[in-house]
């Protein structure tokens, strides 16, 4: 190695050290600042823990200090976002079934064929917990593939008033699991793992009353600033194959329905192909809806 890799080795070192302590510094004062909101905040969070919604062991206090569910929100709207969760599914859903939801997930569907078995789980997000309070997960033959991120939030968004609404902080495939996948998809009529896990998002808003669900921009995502173009763009299409439309907020709004079939610029073979995969989804979700009832509502004995 030259003496010049050396030194600017040790530069950029010395720069990303100076870069993480202008962060932590950044943090300190926040929390400073808002010192009583935190510590309201951490009581409340302590109740919860306590009926065992959330395990406080893992839980991170503090991560509404920086980057969480999506860029646009400040502290108090994340520190809002993260307690207002919480509230929503307690009133809704039985303690017994939200401590299985903690402590070894939920199972909310499943198929099987003769030679493999998918099903959904929900669980406590400890994979991604800046995306979102909830994780979803898509798995294929006991493994998991795919992962969904979600909150349900009481929280306004600007441009819109603060009902209840579900936010869907990242969506993302399990490495090497591109096989999987495929195969998941080919059971289930083409409809892949991933879009799968958002009509379970939305299936899940509705047993417990939500009636919106938002897709995080590219742009606002908490990992925009080092992600790459790839995947902002990925992002973003995954949103719109769903039926999302942009909002000026730098929101997708998830509609009811994902394709435009009556669009008069596309073939009329085209929109039948479109009206079978969007009749498809839509006896999916409805499917996925009453299992979600049934797991989330009706099972807590």
């Amino acid at each position: 190695m030259s003496k010049g890799s050396t030194v600017t080795g040790s530069i950029q070192k010395r720069n990303r050290g100076v870069a993480n302590l202008i962060q932590r510094t950044k943090k300190t004062v926040s929390l400073l600042k808002s010192f009583p909101a935190h510590v309201s905040y951490m009581e409340e969070l302590e109740f919860y823990g306590h009926l065992g919604l959330i395990d406080l062991k893992r839980f991170n206090n503090f991560k509404y200090l920086g980057r969480y569910l999506s860029r646009s929100f400040d502290s108090a709207q994340k520190r809002e976002a993260i307690l207002s969760h919480y509230r929503l599914v307690s009133r809704v859903i039985p303690n017994k079934i939200l401590n299985r939801i903690v402590s070894t997930g939920l199972v909310i569907w499943h198929i099987t064929s003769d030679e493999c078995h998918c099903n959904i789980t929900l669980h406590s997000n400890v994979i991604s917990p800046l995306e979102g309070e909830w994780q979803i997960s898509f798995y294929f033959n006991g493994t998991a593939v795919y992962h969904l991120s979600l909150s349900f939030c009481r929280l306004g968004i600007r441009g819109h008033t603060s009902n209840a609404r579900c936010i869907i902080g990242g969506v993302q495939g399990v490495y090497q699991s591109q096989d999987a996948i495929r195969h998941a998809a080919k059971l289930n009529s083409d409809i892949s793992p991933a879009t799968i896990l958002i009509l379970a998002a939305r299936a899940i808003a509705s047993v417990i009353g939500v009636e919106t669900v938002y897709g995080v921009s590219s742009s606002q995502h908490v990992s925009s600033s080092y992600a790459g173009d790839r995947m902002k763009t990925q992002y973003n299409d995954l949103w719109t194959s769903n039926g999302g439309q942009l909002l000026p907020n730098e929101f997708y709004l998830i509609l009811s329905q994902s394709d435009d079939i009556h669009s008069q610029s596309v073939s009329s073979a085209h929109r039948r192909r479109k009206e079978r995969r969007r009749k498809l989804r839509s006896s999916l979700l409805e499917q996925i809806t009453d299992c979600s009832r049934d797991a989330l509502l009706n099972n807590a004995d």
